[in-house]
C-alpha cells in the first residue's frame, strides 16, 4: 500500500470520525434546545400541566440518556477501531521498512552480480578472441605444415630421383 493510499484511508476515518461526534453535537443541540423550550413552557404552565409537562421531560430526558449512552458506546467502538487501525498501521509500516530492507539487500546483490557477469562477459569476449586468433595461426601453421611437406615430398622425390639416375649411371658404367 503506498502512501497516497494511506493518506486518503487517513482522512476517510478522520471524516468518519468527524461525522459521528458531528451527530453527538447535533444531539447536544437539540437536547439543548428542548431542555429551553421546556424551561419556557414550564414558567408558563400552571401546576397540573407543569407536573405533566416534568413527567414528559423526564421521560425525554430518559430517551435522551439513552441516546447519548448509545451514541457514547458507538464512539468508544469506533475509538477501539481506530486505535486498532493504528496498530495495524504501525505494524505495516515496521513490515514495510523490513522488506525495503530485503529489497535493497536483494538489489545490491542483484548490481554486483551484474557487475561480475558483465566483467565475466568480458573475460569469455577476450578468450572468444584469443581462441579465434590461436585457431587462425593454427590453421596457418597447418597450411605452412602442409606445404612444408608437399614441398618435402617433392624433394625426397626429386633426390630418389636423382639417387636413381646416379645409380643407373653407375651401373651403366660398370656394365659398360
Amino acid at each position: 500500500m503506498d502512501w497516497r493510499s494511506e493518506l486518503i484511508r487517513s482522512l476517510e476515518d478522520r471524516d468518519r470520525r468527524e461525522k459521528v461526534d458531528g451527530e453527538f453535537y447535533a444531539a447536544f443541540d437539540v437536547v439543548l434546545q428542548r431542555l429551553n423550550k421546556s424551561e419556557m413552557t414550564v414558567r408558563t404552565l400552571t401546576v397540573t400541566d407543569a407536573h405533566r409537562e416534568h413527567q414528559r421531560l423526564l421521560d425525554e430526558n430518559g430517551a435522551y440518556e439513552q441516546d447519548l449512552a448509545e451514541q457514547k458506546s458507538k464512539v468508544q467502538a469506533l475509538e477501539d477501531n481506530v486505535s486498532m487501525l493504528q496498530r495495524r498501521v504501525r505494524n505495516l509500516a515496521n513490515e514495510k521498512e523490513k522488506l525495503n530492507a530485503v529489497v535493497t539487500k536483494l538489489t545490491d546483490k542483484l548490481n554486483s552480480q551484474t557487475e561480475e557477469y558483465h566483467h565475466k562477459n568480458k573475460s569469455i569476449e577476450v578468450l572468444n578472441d584469443e581462441f579465434l586468433s590461436m585457431q587462425i595461426q593454427n590453421n596457418l601453421l597447418h597450411d605452412r605444415l602442409a606445404t612444408l611437406e608437399k614441398e618435402n615430398d617433392q624433394l625426397v622425390q626429386r633426390w630418389l630421383a636423382k639417387a636413381q639416375e646416379d645409380a643407373d649411371r653407375i651401373n651403366a658404367m660398370l656394365e659398360g
